[in-house]
Formats: structure tokens, sequence, C-alpha cells
């Protein structure tokens, strides 16, 4: 397949000039994402409390289903009812025991069992606790500034009216907390274990000259190629990417200025990417805002955010079922009612309720080279590849 390479070096400059946007740069730099986790900034206080361990987890929800004390010291225990040990009792993540199944049937439909995961608005608001510092990074979407109703301020640069619910939704489950210095447990393990697995995103930024402040443009773009591991168990530079050619992930283009080395973005627009379903599957991102430090030694580090279906983030909690409730100590009726109380953006017409939550997401990569398919040409064989099938699950909600 013909291709056009737009080649990056280990120090970053690269030798062939692309042009985005109606504009001709020179120089063109890019890199391949290495991590992707949510931008998070824990402090001392910032919950009312954190939410409960595994144990603890499972015995309230045997309590709240009726059982006394002793039947659920005998079902976390696997005892039966004559006194006998049948070895099915509660063992964390990834269990057959008896607990196991009434935890995935907790949920009520019609007074029948059903599986929680799948209904979740069948099952009582678990209440878990929510963020309420005044610190979160992410940006001031929706433009409102300090008046921007339950925003956060920059724990950095102190601008006031940031954006970022899902912190606030998700940042007291005891995984979810961390720092830019410190990255939380959730993201950094899940990104981690699909990396390897997944199309590569790739993030490239072109200007006049990058060394400069002026104008350029931020493009982000999926390859057909996984990144690479390093002899470090780190993201292997240098790597060549082939670009996808599919269109619907060669609309993330957007007009930005770099000042002291950090390349912003300009005009908020829509993200579409795809991810493992282990992350989030689908990407529909409004009012997409990109904030990147070019590092002297290379690297790129900065915070990708904007508005998201909430839904979309359910399911990738929801779909690993009663081993990731389990194995991660996360309380998934809890995720879906947290994120629709605190989503903030693109209300339903017909019963008002925001279908949209805003998001920050601390993004990094290495440096990396770029190959992108040649236009077909008029008598040419079109490029074209076809989309894999996708298996989907239905969550249920009678709202």
């Amino acid at each position: 397949m013909g291709a056009s390479r737009s080649f990056t070096l280990s120090v970053g400059l690269a030798v062939a000039a692309t042009g985005f946007a109606g504009n001709v740069h020179a120089e063109s730099r890019s890199w391949a994402v290495s991590s992707l986790t949510q931008a998070v900034y824990s402090e001392e206080g910032d919950c009312p409390s954190l939410a409960i361990d595994q144990d603890s987890f499972a015995r309230k929800q045997l309590a709240d289903q009726g059982r006394t004390a002793k039947e659920i010291d005998m079902l976390m225990d696997g005892v039966n009812a004559d006194g006998t040990k049948d070895g099915n009792g509660y063992g964390g993540g990834h269990g057959t025991g008896k607990v196991h199944y009434m935890l995935i049937d907790r949920a009520r439909k019609d007074g029948k069992p059903v599986n929680v995961y799948q209904y979740p608005s069948y099952i009582a608001d678990p209440e878990v606790p929510t963020v309420t510092g005044k610190h979160a990074y992410g940006f001031n979407l929706d433009g409102k500034g300090a008046a921007s109703p339950n925003s956060f301020e920059d724990p950095d640069t102190h601008e006031k009216g940031i954006n970022n619910q899902y912190f606030r939704a998700m940042g007291c489950h005891e995984n979810h907390r961390g720092s830019m210095k410190v990255k939380q447990t959730y993201w950094n393990y899940v990104w981690d274990a699909v990396r390897y697995a997944m199309p590569a995103w790739i993030i490239t930024v072109n200007a006049a000259d990058l060394s400069k402040d002026g104008d350029a443009t931020v493009t982000v773009e999926r390859a057909l190629d996984h990144v690479e591991q390093d002899a470090n168990s780190g993201t292997r530079t240098n790597f060549t990417f082939r670009i996808d050619p599919d269109k619907r992930f060669q609309k993330n283009v957007y007009p930005a200025k770099i000042k002291n080395g950090v390349v912003e973005t300009t005009v908020a627009g829509p993200f579409r990417m795809n991810a493992d379903p282990y992350v989030i599957t689908e990407w529909k991102m409004q009012q997409t805002h990109l904030r990147l430090t070019m590092k002297a030694d290379g690297t790129l580090d900065g915070v990708l955010g904007g508005y998201m279906p909430w839904y979309n983030i359910y399911y990738a909690y929801a779909h690993t079922g009663e081993s990731g409730e389990m194995s991660f100590g996360i309380n998934m009726p809890g995720v879906y009612y947290n994120l629709r109380k605190h989503a903030d953006a693109n209300p339903d017409p017909k019963t008002g309720q925001n279908r949209d939550i805003s998001v920050a997401f601390r993004v990094e990569g290495v440096p990396a080279f770029v190959e992108h398919p040649v236009q077909a040409k008029a008598g040419n064989k079109k490029i074209s590849q076809a989309a894999p099938a996708r298996a989907t699950t239905t969550v249920a909600s009678r709202d």
C-alpha cells in the first residue's frame, strides 16, 4: 500500500512538511499515546468518606437483601445450614460462590432477581460518596468561568470554573484517588492491560517552528498498529505507526497556540475515537480541549477534556460484571447513579436528564514516526478497511 511518511526523529523534529486545516506548517512532531488515565487531584478532606472495602461491601449488599448477621457470616464462610462447609464462601473477585451470584442478581424487577449490572436503576441508589473538595484538573467547558455551577479550581493555575464532574462522581473510590505525581490505580491498570493489544492513538503537532510561540495545529488519529513494549516495560519510542484510513478517526483536528512549549487548542470541537472495551469503547466527546506540554526529553504530557456520554463511561465499568466490581471494589450501581446525577451537559429534550458529563484525562506520549495512507486517485483501487463487528449489551433503566 502506497503511503506518505511524516518522520519524527528521536529529538522530535520532523523532516517532512505536512499541511492541515488550510495552513502549511514547516515542522511536525508526533507521539504515540503511552498512557491515558483519569486526571485527578485527590487531597485530604475532599471526601466525606471513602467507598468501603470488598468484604464490607459484600456484607452490606447481603444485609440490604434482608439477611441476618448470622446468615451473612455463614454465607461469607461457605457454611451450610447443617454446619457443613461447601467451599463456596466469599473470597473476593473472580469467585463462584453463592455470595457472588447473590450480588450479581441483587436488583429486583417485578419482584424477581435480575442482573444488577444490566439493570442498575432497579436497585436503590447506594449513595456512594462523591468529591466535595474544590480542586480538579480540566477545562472551563461551559464558558461561564467562576460562575460555572458546581465547578472546580485548577490546583496549579488557580483558574476557576473547571468542569470535571467525572472526577467528582468517582473520586471517592480508593482506586480512583491520586494526582499528577501518583496516578490513580484503576485507570493506570486498565490502560496498561490493553495498550499492547489495541490500535495506538497518535498525537501530532504542526507549526512553522515548534520551538517558538505561535499558531499550531493538533491532530489526534488512530493507528493500525499497537504500541510495542520496551525493555523496561514502558512504551517503545520512535516506532513507526501506519495511520488508520478510516475517516471516522481523521477529523480530530484542532487549531492551537504554542506558548513556552505548551500547546493549547483554541477552538473546541468534537472528538471521535475507538478503544478497547476495557477502557471506554466509543469516545464521543464535544467541546474537546487539549493542553499539551512538549517536554525537553522528547515526550508529551498533558490533559484531554470535554463532554462525554456518561452511559459510555458506565458501560466501561459495568461490562466487567461481578468480577470487576469485586476485584476493583467499585459499586457498579453507585457508578451509574453518580454519573447520572453529576452529568452536566446535553439534556434530553423529553426528560431534561443530562446525557453528557464533563471529563478530563491525563495523556502522555512518546516520540513516534507516522505513515499516512495516500489518497486514492481516479482509476486506482480505493484503500478501505472493514470495521470489525462489536458485541453490545443493553443496560435497562426505568427512567
